[in-house]
């Protein structure tokens, strides 16, 4: 017989209760010795042993005075297998435990399909689950779900949701005191491309999404760095709601260009376009100045717009500079030559050496074809010694000068150094013969293009070399070479050089240089005291037509006169066409 004494009594729930051997835990049926009695909630009633003759020595209440939770002695927890003095769901009288094979189950939350209380839970197949001892104390869930006092795992959705999912109902627990309490707030999900931290807790605030916390709770919130917050950073619990949660929302990346105007408008406000971009955003292009917009009719490539995916919906396109034009016309140059006015050749530079003492010396010259990409030739970066280019960090660049001095105060000239310099063909300088003398300079700052800053135009198709390229036309050199006295010219000089053909050049120089015009070579020039000198070498010959001018030549080779420049000579020039392909992938990839 039962003993009328207060037990406490352990049956695999998460709390242990007290009773006595005739009243169960709370919201559970009576137990007696001898009669079937009313399970957990969601469970099938249990058989009673009957005075404990045919369930063995269940526990107080189940037909014996077993141990609590053992029905015979058997070993808690087993799936497989239930303990001996336990009966069958469906049965009334079974003295020994028989095989209870696991049902088919939810992959996470395995139910009892063989038992119409256990088949399914209110949410779907296998949200309750079977037996409490399946599961560990230290069990671990995923962060989209909640452990119950019984140790289960489930979603995180069936909290408070007024069904007693879990064993012990824990995931029913506190919730009525909340729902009558207006001044609470449930935690929400994390949100997507962010995280919140929780605040104003009287304890530690470890809650997890779903947890309800007590009012003036705030949440700080941030985004990752590819999305942008939109609304305020906190968000406070008051009168049951988080007020003015914020959003993270992808973003796209901010537009910048050297040949493009650019301005955006977000609901019609100006908003910046360099800084983080909110998808729905407008971006409206124009060419800059001495740029040009490149062949397309689709007048829709000129505006933009930030996609909810954080993607621009086209390319930023890059336009054209605005080449071969000047802003005057003047006349002539270098030993013998006539200063040249500025702004007649926007796209001439110096091409400035590092000296020990850290000055800048002016050494050759260059041309200008893009923003950032220089044509000049290569024996002015090549160690003879060590037959190779010297490093570019010992480099500047100018344009927009008229004075040769690097720190000649010029309002409207332009610095930059030297990213890289690769020479053209197999330049082996002297030993080559010069051949391949062309070097291509990118520049670390890219010109700001201006009236007095531009570029040369590059006759991809050669459309017009043929024109120009033949006796009675000439083109223009200039540069800051020494004049007929062995002196570097203090402002920029300009010259014609008329077109040689190639037998009457090839007569008439010394013959110790006729080696020196090599197959990508062509002859310009005087022979009447007017030529480059040193300082011109790596500037250019440009040829005008129709108001364009076009870069035919680079100043390469020219016979020497008693150890100093041969002013009665021919100059040879490094064809531009001769390397056409590999300037255009330059000029393509600059």
């Amino acid at each position: 017989s039962l003993q009328a004494r207060t037990q406490i009594l352990d049956y695999g729930f998460s709390d242990r209760y007290e009773t006595t051997a005739s009243n169960g835990p709370p919201g559970h049926s009576k137990w007696s010795g001898n009669t079937d009695l009313s399970g957990p909630p969601g469970h099938n009633k249990w058989g009673g042993g009957g005075k404990g003759s045919s369930g063995g020595r269940g526990p107080p209440g189940l037909g014996g005075g077993g141990p609590p939770g053992l029905g015979g002695g058997g070993p808690p927890g087993l799936i497989g297998k239930r303990p001996p003095g336990w009966n069958k769901v469906d049965t009334e009288n079974s003295s020994e435990g028989e095989n209870y094979p696991r049902p088919n189950s939810n992959e996470n939350y395995p139910g009892l399909n063989n038992n119409e209380n256990y088949s399914q839970g209110p949410h779907g197949p296998g949200d309750r689950i079977s037996d409490q001892n399946e599961y560990p104390q230290n069990r671990q869930c995923r962060d989209d779900e909640f452990r119950c006092g019984s140790n289960e795992c489930l979603p995180r959705r069936v909290k408070c949701d007024n069904k007693n999912d879990c064993r012990d109902s824990s995931d029913e627990e506190f919730c009525m005191a909340n729902r009558n309490n207006d001044d609470s707030c449930v935690l929400p999900e994390q949100p997507e491309g962010g995280h919140y931290e929780l605040g104003g807790c009287d304890e530690r605030c470890d809650k997890r999404p779903g947890n309800t916390v007590p009012k003036n709770s705030f949440l700080n919130y941030t985004c990752e760095s590819n999305y942008m917050l939109k609304g305020n950073t906190i968000s406070v619990c008051v009168n049951n709601r988080w007020y003015q949660p914020p959003s993270c929302h992808k973003i796209c990346s901010p537009l910048n260009s050297t040949s493009v105007d650019i301005s955006c408008s977000y609901h019609g406000k100006t908003v910046s376009c360099s800084e983080r971009i909110l998808p729905g955003t407008q971006a409206t292009l124009a060419c800059k100045s001495s740029y040009k917009l490149p062949l397309t009719n689709d007048p829709a490539y000129r505006e933009l717009t930030c996609l909810d995916d954080g993607l621009w919906d086209r390319r930023l396109f890059r336009c054209l500079p605005e080449c071969g034009t000047s802003i005057a016309h003047g006349n002539t140059l270098i030993v013998n030559g006539f200063a040249a006015r500025a702004g007649i050749f926007p796209w001439h530079v110096g091409i400035y050496a590092k000296e020990n003492t850290g000055r800048y010396q002016q050494i050759c010259g260059g041309t200008l074809i893009n923003n950032n990409l220089v044509v000049s030739a290569a024996h002015c970066f090549y160690d003879e010694v060590y037959n190779k280019l010297y490093n570019e960090s010992q480099y500047a660049v100018a344009a927009g000068k008229h004075y040769r001095d690097w720190n000649a105060r010029e309002k409207y000239a332009q610095k930059s150094l030297v990213e890289n310099i690769h020479a053209g063909g197999r330049y082996q300088g002297a030993r080559g013969n010069f051949a391949n003398d062309i070097a291509l300079l990118k520049l670390k700052t890219p010109f700001e293009l201006t009236t007095l800053v531009r570029p040369v135009c590059v006759d991809w198709d050669n459309t017009h070399e043929r024109e120009q390229l033949q006796v009675g036309h000439s083109g223009k050199v200039v540069g800051w070479g020494k004049d007929i006295k062995g002196e570097s010219t203090t402002s920029l000089q300009e010259i014609d050089m008329p077109f040689v053909p190639y037998d009457q050049c090839l007569s008439t120089v010394p013959q110790d240089f006729r080696g020196y015009l090599t197959s990508d070579k062509f002859c310009a020039g005087h022979l009447n005291g007017s030529s480059v000198c040193d300082g011109d070498s790596g500037g250019g010959l440009c040829f005008e037509k129709d108001g364009i001018w076009y870069l035919r030549g680079i100043v390469s080779v020219s016979p020497e006169n008693k150890g100093t420049c041969d002013y009665n000579s021919y100059v040879g020039f490094t064809s531009i066409s001769h390397f056409r392909d590999w300037i255009r992938q330059a000029y393509v990839n600059a």
